[in-house]
């Protein structure tokens, strides 16, 4: 007997993935300004932020608001406490911010955008002494610096444990280089990959590429849970313990529990089912070890990467890759 197959298209896939090296070296020396806020924290920030900065630009907005969570952050405070100290900033409870003032504190807030120093912590109108040493006051061992000019605004430095002391500016949220996915790498496959073997664990995480607050603490309880190093960083030990344990815990092939499911999956786990694989019969152990979270990750690899239109699927399982073909057979 001889089967004749017209094969239109192989794809063999291997789901032992690699994070991609988003940056040379694992080198982010900044601080943190990750910062959990209370609506009133916030309304206090935005406020504080309209009246010291009304008339200045976003940039200059989002400075005073810098300058205040780098305070917050070196005295490990809160922001309330910081913005009603005396003689420190023109705080008004009682202030009405405008837009972009509101705008300006959930660019600190929440997108953790940083335009001076994360050791800036002191703002004027007046500009440092010409010719002089650009100080502003403090010892020689413990001197405040000027670092730049912001609109109408000059900015100052100071070196104080607790903070990044560098003169440069740490990437906004999001826009971050490492060479694992952690809190604000800028938004990947990767990330996307990860955030799909959290779901596969039972964390209930969107898989939108972004690896923000909910991300890090679901990576982090699974670090924790996994006895592994709680960094929230994803490194290849992570990885690694993830992938297993989303394909041993993951939801078991189970069509009639699923809703939205993609057309190949549902064609695919309707192979499965018959257990047919090119006229040979899946055993139950590889018929367990084949998830819900597998059979997607195939079927969208056949959507998105092949365009791919289902007749017939066929599924053949190898040491640790899967061959999914559509053929056409005939008997002679």
């Amino acid at each position: 007997m001889t089967f004749i197959a017209n094969l239109i298209v192989l794809i063999i896939i291997s789901f032992s993935f690699n994070i991609t090296v988003h940056a040379e070296s694992d080198n982010w020396p900044y601080s943190t300004n990750s910062y959990s806020y209370t609506q009133a924290e916030f309304e206090a920030l935005a406020k504080t932020i309209d009246s010291e900065a009304r008339g200045e630009s976003l940039k200059g907005k989002i400075a005073v608001g810098n300058v205040i969570m780098n305070r917050v952050f070196v005295y490990n405070s809160n922001i309330t406490s910081i913005v009603s100290a005396a003689n420190q900033f023109a705080y008004n409870p009682a202030r009405v911010p405008t837009a972009e003032s509101y705008s300006a504190a959930r660019h600190v807030l929440d997108q953790e955008e940083w335009v001076v120093p994360q050791n800036c912590y002191y703002f004027k109108t007046s500009p440092p002494p010409s010719g002089g040493s650009n100080t502003w006051s403090g010892k020689s061992t413990d001197p405040i610096k000027y670092w730049n000019k912001i609109g109408n605004h000059y900015f100052y430095i100071r070196k104080l444990d607790g903070r990044y002391n560098g003169y440069d500016v740490p990437a906004p949220m999001f826009r971050r280089e490492y060479d694992s996915p952690r809190l604000g790498i800028t938004p990947s496959d990767e990330v996307v990959h990860v955030q799909k073997l959290l779901a596969a664990c039972g964390y209930e995480i969107e898989s939108d590429g972004y690896f923000g607050d909910k991300t890090d603490k679901a990576v982090r309880d699974f670090q924790s849970k996994n006895e592994l190093y709680v960094d929230g960083i994803v490194g290849e030990e992570t990885l690694a313990v993830l992938n297993v344990v989303a394909e041993e815990t993951g939801l078991l092939v189970n069509p009639g529990d699923l809703e939205e499911i993609p057309v190949e999956a549902k064609a695919l786990i309707s192979n499965i089912n018959k257990r047919k694989v090119l006229k040979n019969t899946i055993d139950n152990p590889i018929i367990q070890s084949i998830t819900v979270y597998r059979i997607n990750e195939m079927a969208a690899v056949l959507r998105s990467e092949y365009s791919y239109s289902i007749d017939s699927i066929v599924i053949e399982q190898q040491k640790e890759q899967f061959y999914l073909v559509n053929i056409e057979t005939s008997e002679n």
